[in-house]
């Protein structure tokens, strides 16, 4: 047998002899159709050394079938007796996983087939613990009353749709704090850039569709300050603080609540050219939705006022 020893073919070799083995990790539940279609996306990386564990977080729909359907020696599934939670489940993959990279993507998004790709060639030297990639809303998709996750810059929150972190990182760290049910993403990012520096890939790119907004929910308004309030608890016990601080500084050097600035000043100001973009592309479909839109204000502003004066 001959094999072909030129230099192009021997520098291809001892790149894929030395490329890092990725493990992409990915909770579920209940949504076997969008889960589908992030199974297709990640077969189609354009990376080779890769495997993928799936954790079902205790489904009752058709995801145990398409799972067994789909599993090979590369393609893991664990199966969760009972709910535990995303962050339970993401920690029960990366530590049952191989890989000396971990990849984290949710079971509804859409990587570009570069995706991985691009999160191996950002990780760079080992002063770099992870690698945050781009995530954008599905074209044509995004309204005022919809719920929808985009990251053009690095930086903060380090959501789970678009990340990886070395292996070693995660074995040092713990893991995602899974008592939590919101910001233990974020909270894991701060603490691994405290301990060196988190990339950021511009080419690698996940797409995240839509979600609908539950305008009613006071109760998970509530649940969501007490969570928003402990996740800054905790990040200063780390000697942590999100990059947002600097934008919330002046409100509450003027004597404002921090919660008021939180949820009510800050998120108008970054939606307000949205809305307005909107409201002129749309104004019929914008104006009958104002009504939900008013309501789902009014209710955040009674959890809020529910929530606050517990605290007093």
């Amino acid at each position: 047998m001959t094999v072909d020893s030129s230099p192009s073919v021997l520098d291809e070799i001892a790149a894929r002899a030395s490329a890092p083995r990725v493990s992409v990790v990915v909770p579920t539940r209940n949504r076997a159709t969008l889960l589908s279609r992030l199974l297709s996306a990640l077969d189609a990386q354009t990376y080779a050394h890769f495997d993928v564990w799936v954790i079902d977080d205790a489904s009752n729909d058709a995801t145990p079938d398409l799972l067994s359907a789909w599993a090979r020696e590369d393609r893991m599934t664990l199966r969760n007796r009972s709910s535990t939670g995303a962050y339970a489940s993401r920690n029960r993959g990366w530590r049952a996983a191989s890989g000396t990279m971990i990849a984290f993507t949710d079971d509804d998004c859409f990587p570009a087939p570069d995706w991985l790709a691009s999160l191996v060639h950002a990780m760079g030297g080992p002063g770099t613990v992870g690698v945050q990639g781009v995530t954008l809303p599905q074209p044509g998709t995004p309204t005022p009353f919809t719920h929808q996750i985009e990251q053009r810059r690095p930086g903060t929150p380090y959501r789970t749709c678009n990340i990886a972190y070395r292996r070693t990182t995660l074995d040092e760290l713990g893991g995602f704090d899974d008592s939590f049910r919101h910001g233990a993403d974020t909270l894991l990012g701060l603490r691994a850039r405290a301990c060196g520096s988190i990339a950021f890939a511009p080419n690698a790119v996940v797409y995240h569709p839509p979600r609908k907004k539950d305008w009613r929910d006071r109760a998970a308004w509530e649940r969501r300050f007490r969570e928003d309030v402990r996740f800054r608890r905790e990040a200063l016990r780390f000697g942590i603080m999100p990059d947002e601080r600097r934008d919330i500084e002046p409100y509450v050097v003027r004597g404002l609540p921090l919660p008021v600035v939180m949820w009510i000043i800050r998120p108008l100001q970054h939606q307000l050219r949205f809305h307005l973009r909107y409201l002129l592309a749309h104004p019929r479909v914008y104006l009958r939705g104002v009504p939900s839109l008013a309501r789902e204000r009014w209710e955040m502003l009674l959890a809020l006022a529910s929530f606050w004066l517990r605290l007093q």
